[in-house]
């Protein structure tokens, strides 16, 4: 994650909720720059309540929870329905007092966001490809912060499982140990 201050003037003008956001909180595009070139998503990301939105079609979604965790730290573009339209995945964290962390996706056919029914408790997550089958994979996460919370590597640790589709719906299945 890499932050800059691309289209930060665009996306504030468009943001009406400013809940839990102070005026010192500065706000980032974090987007990495294949995403928003291929697909036209953008993600921005405020540095200290961590709260994560999506910019897609004039439109403002949120990513996710963020109060006590990083909140989105991780982001993947796939099609793993197959409808021929992209999915924006990400992961995020949250949680004061039980650190947890989850995936979310955007699927732009129908702009809606959803999570993936799954919980990682007490540690980060990242995206990788599984290097067998291809697929969408998550994994937890080594954290090394830099100087803000937009300011963030994560690196792979244990494979947890990949994001399938079985009958029209998209899910993790876990890897067997």
């Amino acid at each position: 994650m890499t932050p800059s201050d691309e289209d930060v003037p665009l996306f504030l003008g468009k943001l009406e909720d400013k809940t839990g956001i102070d005026a010192d909180d500065g706000c980032y595009n974090v987007t990495p720059p294949e995403i928003k070139e291929k697909y036209g998503f953008e993600i921005f990301k405020f540095d200290k309540s961590c709260k994560s939105f999506l910019l897609y079609n004039d439109k403002i979604y949120t990513l996710g929870e963020s109060f006590g965790g990083l909140g989105a730290v991780s982001f993947a573009v796939a099609d793993v329905n197959g409808d021929n339209a992209a999915e924006l995945y990400y992961m995020y964290s949250w949680g004061a007092g039980e650190h947890r962390s989850h995936i979310g996706y955007f699927d732009s056919a129908e702009e809606k966001i959803t999570d993936i029914d799954y919980t990682c408790w007490n540690s980060d997550m990242v995206f990788g490809i599984n290097e067998v089958d291809g697929k969408l994979a998550f994994y937890t996460a080594s954290v090394k912060q830099g100087a803000s919370f937009v300011d963030i590597g994560l690196e792979p640790v244990d494979m947890r499982g990949v994001i399938t589709c079985e009958s029209g719906k998209i899910i993790p299945i876990f890897r067997m140990a």
